[in-house]
């Protein structure tokens, strides 16, 4: 009778118990309706089942179903004196958030429950989390929708996959690495994420593997830190790399190795002639299927107008593809190896106005605050240390860039000049240019390099040797071919004679240097350089004044 009382209650007096109540109790303890169609309990087992979850906003709208959630309790939990979950799914999770303008989540007022009170605060900070085993958790097909109104952007996460086999927070258990499996399409691009941590040990450590496919920037203009002058037509990135962050009583690391690559760049001058391409808008929650992204994509491409050729209009920079290959590296101490860069057809538009002013000006100018940030003009106060002592600011860490082996080819830049009496304009191909053993540390700068370029009139360049800054050194050779003196008129126009026809070509080698050997900077002085021009040659051919 015992057993029969027993298998009873588990099986339909306790869910029958908890459909009747527990959706009350919930809606009261989250302000929120919290509604299920049915609840299971196994007592044998020690699993239950829920189906159908719904939680809607105050206002009806959507936050958070899910069609099941099942979990199942061990009977070791009982000898280990810690919860033992031994399964725990969901399947086909939807959750809906907003960050509205002032920067607060339709979720603040839930975390804001969750708030230790005065008498256990004390021992809350005393790092000792409660000791729990959690095996084979699941999630399935699971979709976040993120309303970002701060930024004016909607966001999909959707065909969500996650896969943690075990997580313990038991000492005994502090040297067992919690191995995490997910995979997602955010925005249409796929990403898949593998997580080894440690997180209760004490040296915490989480160890990610992460591969994206092409991940494409327009939509998150309102993130980045472009200035209100440029506007970003297109830009799409993949990764495939090893992220490990280590918290380490020296101080934390971030090492990071693998490839970056960046596809497509076009990134356009506001005012200039053309049609930037507008912001994708991300799905609405509504529409969740991955087909509307590439709709809403499409739409803002057809918005830009029909582009001829790989160059759009009022483009000041593009190119086609950068790959860099990146050794391992610690990002906080901006310690940097790149074993491989790789930029391939890159276009650069220089435009001297009539001011006598660069368009690159606009790279140059200052980014708009993100959403979120403060206003401009306020400035954050430095705190203060107990007894009125001001916090130490912690040194700047000197940068350490290493780039092994850079290639750039099939370059293109357009030089317009308008400041002249008549304007010049020049067109430049970038056959090469290779640049070997580059290392900077803040102040210094020093590399091989190899260049090779040619002109729309047939000149060409070329140049190889080596060059540093920090003190400023330069050894190489030049060769300078079939420079056309005619196009160059506008440059000589107030001079009493100027070249009509004609040609120069230089070879040479070069050695210059600063004169002060423990000079720094970036940036040489130029009345301070010292040097000479190796056995050269210069020729003239059919010049005429």
């Amino acid at each position: 009778l015992l057993l029969v009382g027993y298998a009873a209650a588990g099986f339909w007096g306790l869910p029958f118990a908890a459909q009747k109540k527990l959706p009350a109790i919930l809606s009261d303890a989250m302000g929120r309706q919290v509604e299920f169609e049915k609840i299971t309990f196994n007592p044998f087992l020690f699993s239950a089942g829920l189906e159908t979850l719904s939680i809607r906003e105050k206002d009806g709208s959507a936050f958070v179903s899910v069609d099941r959630i099942s979990a199942r309790l061990s009977p070791a939990s009982l000898i280990r004196l810690a919860p033992v979950i031994t399964g725990l799914t969901l399947e086909n999770p939807g959750i809906h958030l907003v960050r509205n303008p002032d920067g607060s989540f339709n979720f603040s007022d839930l975390a804001g429950q969750g708030q230790p009170s005065a008498e256990n605060q004390g021992a809350e900070e005393t790092g000792n989390i409660p000791a729990f085993v959690i095996q084979n958790v699941s999630v399935k097909n699971g979709k976040i929708w993120l309303d970002d109104r701060a930024a004016s952007a909607s966001h999909l996460v959707s065909g969500l996959s996650v896969s943690l086999p075990y997580l313990s927070s038991r000492p005994a258990d502090a040297q067992t690495p919690a191995d995490m499996a997910m995979e997602f399409s955010l925005n249409g691009a796929r990403a898949d994420i593998h997580v080894k941590a440690l997180l209760f040990g004490p040296d915490p450590s989480v160890s990610s593997l992460v591969k994206t496919g092409d991940i494409d920037l327009v939509y998150y203009l309102s993130y980045l830190p472009l200035p209100d002058s440029l506007v970003l037509n297109a830009l799409k990135a993949s990764t495939d790399m090893e992220v490990v962050f280590q918290a380490r009583e020296g101080g934390p690391s971030l090492q990071v190795q693998g490839k970056l690559n960046l596809t497509g760049l076009s990134l356009l001058e506001k005012g200039a002639s053309g049609k930037a391409a507008a912001k994708p808008d991300a799905p609405e929650p509504g529409t969740p299927e991955p087909g509307t992204i590439d709709s809403a994509r499409a739409d803002a491409a057809g918005e830009a107008g029909d582009r001829q050729g790989p160059v759009s209009q009022g483009e000041i920079v593009g190119f086609e593809r950068l790959s860099i290959d990146l050794l391992q590296s610690d990002l906080l101490n901006q310690q940097i190896q790149v074993g491989r860069l790789s930029l391939q057809n890159p276009r650069l538009t220089l435009e001297r106005g009539p001011d006598g002013n660069l368009n690159l000006a606009a790279l140059a100018a200052r980014a708009p605050e993100a959403p979120g940030q403060s206003q401009a003009g306020e400035t954050a106060e430095t705190p203060e240390q107990p007894g009125g002592t001001e916090t130490q600011a912690s040194p700047a860490v000197k940068p350490d860039i290493k780039i092994y082996d850079a290639e750039i080819t099939g370059g293109r830049i357009s030089f317009t000049d308008q400041s002249l009496s008549s304007e010049f304009e020049t067109r430049v191909s970038l056959t090469r240019l290779a640049v070997t053993d580059l290392a900077f540390s803040g102040d210094s700068l020093a590399a091989r390099y190899q260049l090779a370029l040619e002109t729309e009139a047939g000149e060409a360049v070329r140049s190889e040797g080596s060059l540093g800054l920090g003190p400023f050194t330069a050894q190489g050779s030049l060769d300078l071919a079939g420079l056309a003196l005619k196009k160059y008129r506008p440059y000589l126009r107030p001079a009493a004679v100027a070249p009509g026809e004609g040609t120069l070509s230089v070879k040479a080698g070069f050695d210059l240097k600063d004169r002060d050997p423990e000079s720094r900077g970036l940036v040489p002085d130029g009345g301070n350089m010292t040097g000479q021009v190796k056995a050269g040659l210069v020729s003239v051919s059919n010049l005429t004044i």
